[in-house]
């Protein structure tokens, strides 16, 4: 229902504010954007809810550079992103 809303009115899936947004930088910077929380963190994996379910990402030496309620931004070296683990 939700998309066929955002059709009728001509309006971009990546606009839909549900959809977790993902943005990787390099291989040292990722953001993580409309995220619903932090279900887990350690320097090897970081686990964030999202509406379409859990998401995963894994590396060494990770930390989070800025953190708010549906934005985080993540350092270190990243060796995959993964959902619904």
């Amino acid at each position: 229902m939700h998309k066929a809303v955002l059709d009728a009115f001509g309006i971009p899936e990546d606009l839909d504010p549900r959809l977790v947004k993902i943005t990787w930088l390099g291989r040292t910077v990722i953001a993580v954007e409309q995220h619903r929380g932090i279900l887990g963190f350690e320097p090897e994996e970081i686990r964030l809810a999202s509406e379409q379910g859990d998401v995963v990402i894994r590396g060494k030496g990770m930390q989070m550079s800025e953190l708010t309620e549906t934005r985080a931004y993540l350092e270190g070296e990243f060796d995959g992103i993964f959902f619904g683990e």
